[in-house]
């Protein structure tokens, strides 16, 4: 009807025509313009809010699992046996190993400025300090007076079972604020000897700065940067102007969020969440209750009041996350306020006249057109969507712009969901750091060929695939699209960690092999030679071993040897090298461990199986006993084969003396008093 209508028309020549559509077309769009221009800036920001909303959200959840870490790294480390030995005996070498056991602690984790045992009088009695990257221990003269910190009154009010998380503030020693400044947060946690007597307290300090740069990353990835972390009384943990931190600390009370928008702290003081427009801008805020876990999406995660949070940790990180909009920011969204935009309204009424007669004509021929490109286009995204491996496509930041259905299929997500998503988020920790290094070598060369990440799915599963990728570029060389494709290689990575573990494993015990523990012995030789540190070697033979098979069967033997085995496993340090050395014969490599330790190590252990019983196939239960020699690193030697030429000459000591004990020899193949 339109097109006839305009047909007839026609005959009254161009300009008539254009005299009689043109007030009438420009009427009608303003008519219906306005109102649709005004919900388009609510949708502005309706999006903004949302697109901020879960920044936030992200924020919190990544506190909060940071901070349930952070707990079980204390419980774990208040519940050692080594911690509960030294609290019973008071033992100096005691003392000296749990201190040492909190310097691997301290190397390994990396997360604590400081791990100290405290007395109940606020005196440090071990301190691991991490100096330029390396756990030191403190020494005894060195050792500080903690008792007038807050943290410590704090913590040391607590009941059994309970545990104290301190305020983000930044670390004193000597009783003035460390430089460069160190955002710290303290775990701590009472321990108590084997009387049930309070005997100190466990404090960990938590370098917060990691944190608090990864909140300050997440908020530079959005609009205008301006996210903020503010504590209870409003000051700043972190501010995009990072000048403006660390009032409460530095005695600054003009660096608070009231002094710069005093408007919008009261409301935002007062409330838990919600969302404020202020002549300056948008803000949106939400309250964080870093030790409340209830909304973590784990399922082994636990509820707060399982844990032993005591109260006034709640009240010590009461935080709130603030993201501010600034009005000009959310005007530059808009597409009125662009000079440009303005400019292309003038034109676009200019040529609303010449659109208008193109138009007509050129309609039918673009319906056909779009027929056909509708069905080419069907056909391309039918084999896109559905072919054998995973395509998607990730900007110069490396989000997903798209991705196929079989890749979808695989992960378990809507593409909605995933859109817009940086693509490492969906890979194990392991795979995320070689994924970024990859993505910055492929920005540069443009090409990218079967790289293995690991990829999690949906619902907590992983998987292995193979990545190409090839680099989309404008005519300046920028990155405009990384196109990929994936393949499932699952089944081979799992065959090849199986060949791996097959090749340094033994089979019946499940410890390692003889292969096995001379690759890693070999390192941990040098190692001890590098550093001078002492280390031992023990080897363990089952007394009758023999009698066991030709009385019971090979079946009772194996279970003889795996009995062995766990028991080993138990009574040893993780740090110590345990494997099967060949028929019942068992070799355990001791790192930084004297000769008294060892002898120790070797005697509790003898003891261990000397009191275990075995349970065989026939129903009836063995009793074992083994021999066991004991050997340690002297300055000539050259390589294991040295420690265990002299632990053999020692076990074979030990069963001449009559089996089920330990000997120990030296370098020249004398017998070393045991120790009482």
């Amino acid at each position: 009807m339109t097109s006839a209508f305009i047909r007839s028309l026609s005959r009254w020549g161009a300009p008539r025509l254009f005299f009689l559509l043109y007030p009438v077309l420009v009427t009608a769009l303003l008519t219906f313009g306005y109102p649709i221009y005004q919900q388009y800036e609510n949708n502005i920001k309706d999006t903004l809010l949302a697109q901020e909303q879960a920044h936030i959200n992200s924020s919190i959840l990544m506190f909060k699992k940071e901070m349930f870490e952070r707990i079980g790294d204390l419980n774990l480390v208040s519940g050692l046996p080594i911690l509960k030995d030294y609290l019973n005996t008071r033992d100096a070498n005691k003392r000296q190993a749990l201190a040492t056991y909190f310097q691997q602690l301290a190397e390994t984790y990396r997360r604590y400025d400081q791990v100290r045992l405290l007395d109940i009088d606020g005196r440090e009695v071990v301190r691991i300090n991490i100096v330029d990257g390396q756990a030191v221990q403190v020494p005894a003269n060195e050792l500080q007076d903690k008792s007038d910190r807050y943290y410590i009154k704090e913590a040391m009010q607590l009941d059994a079972g309970q545990l104290y998380v301190s305020r983000m503030d930044l670390n004193v020693e000597n009783g003035r604020i460390e430089q460069p400044y160190k955002p710290v947060i303290r775990f701590a946690k009472p321990v108590f000897d084997g009387q049930g007597e309070n005997a100190g307290l466990v404090v960990m300090n938590y370098m917060a700065g990691g944190l608090l740069e990864a909140f300050r990353d997440a908020m530079a990835r959005r609009h205008g940067h301006h996210g903020m972390l503010i504590d209870s009384d409003g000051y700043w943990l972190s501010n995009h102007d990072r000048a403006n931190e660390w009032g409460a600390d530095l005695a600054r009370p003009e660096k608070r969020f009231a002094s710069l928008y005093p408007d919008a702290w009261p409301i935002i003081a007062n409330q838990p969440e919600g969302q404020l427009e202020t002549p300056l801008g948008l803000f949106l805020f939400r309250e964080v209750n870093p030790l409340e876990f209830a909304e973590i999406p784990m399922p082994h995660m636990q509820l707060r009041q399982t844990m032993g949070i005591s109260h006034i940790s709640g009240a010590n990180n009461d935080w709130k996350v603030v993201i501010f909009l600034p009005r000009a920011q959310i005007q530059a969204a808009s597409f009125l306020y662009s000079p440009i935009n303005q400019l292309l309204i003038g034109l676009f009424f200019l040529l609303l006249a010449a659109v208008l007669f193109l138009l007509i004509q050129r309609n039918v021929q673009q319906r056909l057109q779009r027929e056909r490109d509708h069905k080419v286009q069907a056909e391309l995204v039918d084999l896109y969507e559905h072919a054998p491996c995973g395509y998607h496509s990730l900007d110069d930041e490396g989000r997903l712009t798209r991705i196929n259905q079989t890749e979808l299929d695989w992960l378990g997500y809507d593409r909605a969901e995933l859109i817009g998503k940086p693509f490492h988020q969906l890979l194990t920790e392991p795979s995320v750091a070689r994924f970024r290094d990859y993505f910055e070598q492929f920005k540069a060369c443009g090409q990218l060929d079967d790289i293995d990440v690991e990829v999690r799915r949906r619902n907590g599963d992983s998987f292995h695939v193979s990545i190409s990728a090839k680099a989309i570029r404008n005519q300046q060389g920028m990155l405009i699209t990384a196109r990929a494709s994936s393949f499932d290689i699952s089944d081979r990575v799992k065959m090849a960690q199986q060949l791996e573990s097959q090749a340094r494993t033994d089979l019946l015990t499940g410890i390692s092999n003889r292969r096995f523990f001379y690759e890693q012995g070999e390192t941990e030789l040098e190692r001890a030679r590098r550093h001078q540190s002492p280390m031992a070697l023990m080897l363990l033979d089952a007394d009758h071993f023999k009698r066991v098979n030709d009385q019971h069967g090979h079946d009772a033997g194996d279970a003889v040897l795996k009995a062995m085995a766990e028991t080993a496993k138990q009574s040893l340090r993780t740090s110590d090298l345990l494997a099967r050395f060949g028929g019942e014969e068992f070799i355990v490599l001791m790192p930084e461990t004297t000769l008294t330790m060892a002898q120790e190590a070797a005697e509790r252990l003898r003891s261990l199986l000397g009191r275990a019983t075995v349970s065989i196939p026939s129903g009836e239960t063995l009793s074992i006993s083994v021999s066991i020699g004991v050997s340690m690193l002297e300055p000539g030697d050259k390589d294991l084969d040295a420690l265990i030429k002299r632990a053999d000459n020692a076990l074979y000591q030990a069963k001449a003396a009559g089996r089920d004990c330990v000997r120990t020899v030296n370098g020249g193949g004398n017998m070393v008093q045991q120790a009482s």
